[in-house]
């Protein structure tokens, strides 16, 4: 900002073309020192300044609607780990054999790698069914 005030920008200007150019300073002060090139566009100060603030308006609007989706795709993405990681360990302690169960105090996370291949078969036939039933798989 104290640059573009250096060049010739008020203050509300300055942060208003640091808002339109995504705080690129070198775009800012592009736009602001092509204000000087122009005589038509120094006649009208104040529509240009009215303008100026209506497009840092637009792009700050944009910016948070884009960042709104981006926090919505992150809840969904969280929210469908979470139901997968509930999915997983009850599809695992569905596989166990009575003596694995004796033997352990827990299941391990790496026990699918033990399964044979029909087993293997009948957990992923039961895992797409899961995530079929949630909406994750179609």
């Amino acid at each position: 900002i104290p640059q573009l005030v250096a060049l010739g920008a008020e203050l509300e200007e300055a942060r208003a073309l640091l808002e339109i150019h995504g705080n690129r300073l070198d775009r800012a002060a592009e736009e602001l020192l092509q204000r000087y090139k122009d005589p038509i566009t120094t006649n009208a100060e104040p529509d240009r300044l009215t303008n100026l603030f209506e497009r840092a308006s637009k792009v700050a609007e944009k910016r948070n609607a884009k960042k709104a989706k981006l926090y919505e795709k992150a809840a969904a993405a969280e929210h469908r780990r979470a139901a997968l990681a509930a999915i997983v360990p009850d599809l695992l302690r569905n596989n166990q054999t009575t003596e694995d169960i004796n033997n352990e105090a827990g299941p391990d996370p790496d026990d699918y790698l033990d399964l044979l291949l029909d087993d293997e078969e009948a957990f992923i036939n039961d895992y797409r069914k899961r995530l079929m039933d949630d909406g994750f798989y179609e």
